[in-house]
């Protein structure tokens, strides 16, 4: 099975919005999708997002955030 570029960053972004998903978690698929994006296209962008701006969810802990 194969993906493109543009079904992988939908992917990447529909785990940022899922509130189920762990920061650490998201994280880690952040880095891997710029670790295979960058080997493809060295002058790939970088896809950082802001952690702080996630919908309510757990946090690494397992905690919720309520702030």
């Amino acid at each position: 099975m194969t993906f493109t570029n543009r079904e992988i960053r939908a992917l990447l972004r529909e785990t940022y919005k899922d509130p189920d998903q762990s920061d650490t978690v998201y994280t880690h698929y952040e880095m891997f999708v710029n670790e295979l994006f960058s080997q493809k296209n060295p002058n790939h962008k970088f896809i950082e997002r802001d952690l702080d701006k996630r919908p309510l969810g757990e946090e690494s802990g397992g905690e919720k955030r309520y702030w």
